[in-house]
């Protein structure tokens, strides 16, 4: 999974930096993701003899608006995969965030980082394994990465997001968390 994060940000980096320039300052922005995730569920699976899969493919869009050149404000729509091999257990996010933004110089390359807090939508049938029904959770999520502007209002990014929400079960709780790796592409308007 590693070699993959690599050449996967190696390739996304080479295709854009010949081409960096400037972003624009501020202004309303919406764009898309792609990637993977892997999930821990706080050893839930175990209690039902099931367990995690692998990667998962996990994909969203977002929209806000660009405040400042150091900072934005945007909400996310975010599926994160599925969890288990043999039940049905697909995790949505639906977030609000806070996206920190700093800029490499005048070099069209910027880090970001935010933080955000939401809900998650569980789309599950558990009920083969007696598992109680849980349709949402409060969830929050943090994340960082690395941005290029191919011109002045498109971008591409590649990124590191951590969602993570509690289910319960059984009364007792269990730590959910997702972690997901993905590349954007974002237009500034």
């Amino acid at each position: 999974m590693q070699k993959k994060i690599l050449i996967f940000a190696l390739v996304l980096m080479g295709a854009t930096q010949a081409h960096a320039v400037e972003p624009k300052e501020k202004g309303f922005y919406a764009g898309g993701v792609v990637g993977f995730s892997n999930f821990e569920d706080d050893g839930l699976g175990g209690v039902y003899n099931q367990n995690l899969s692998g990667e998962s493919g996990a994909f969203g869009v977002f929209g806000g608006y660009k405040l400042l050149k150091y900072l934005s404000f945007e909400g996310r729509f975010t599926y994160l995969g599925s969890a288990y091999k043999t039940l049905t257990y697909k995790p949505t996010a639906l977030t609000g965030n806070v996206v920190g933004i700093l800029p490499l110089g005048t070099s069209g390359v910027e880090l970001f980082g935010q933080l955000g807090i939401g809900g998650v939508f569980i789309n599950e049938n558990l009920s083969s394994v007696g598992a109680d029904d849980q349709d949402k959770e409060v969830v929050g999520t943090a994340g960082v990465g690395v941005r290029v502007y191919a011109t002045e209002m498109v971008s591409f990014s590649f990124q590191y997001d951590r969602y993570g929400w509690e289910q319960k079960d059984k009364g007792k709780t269990y730590d959910f968390s997702s972690d997901t790796f993905l590349a954007g592409i974002q237009w500034l308007f």
